[in-house]
């Protein structure tokens, strides 16, 4: 997901100097130019934030997964360490 989201960054960016490009030379829709970059940094910035949080979750489920065979038959039998 995070490389899904830099290339979309890069893709925003590219259109973002073209929207920039045709208000500079005034060929733009009057309003369009900032409604489509604000779509593009928020979506860009939502897909990283995304991604971040998938990697967290990906390592706390390995983690947990390796967990050893034996304390979870201690915690089942009732006897603690």
């Amino acid at each position: 997901m995070l490389g899904l989201a830099a290339i979309f960054f890069v893709f925003s960016a590219l259109l973002g100097v073209q929207t920039l490009f045709h208000w500079f030379t005034g060929t733009a829709v009057s309003g369009f130019t900032t409604v489509i970059l604000l779509n593009l940094i928020i979506g860009s910035f939502t897909m990283t934030a995304l991604g971040i949080i998938g990697i967290y979750l990906g390592r706390i489920y390995e983690e947990v997964k390796m967990r050893p065979r034996h304390v979870v038959g201690d915690l089942l039998s009732g006897t603690e360490r």
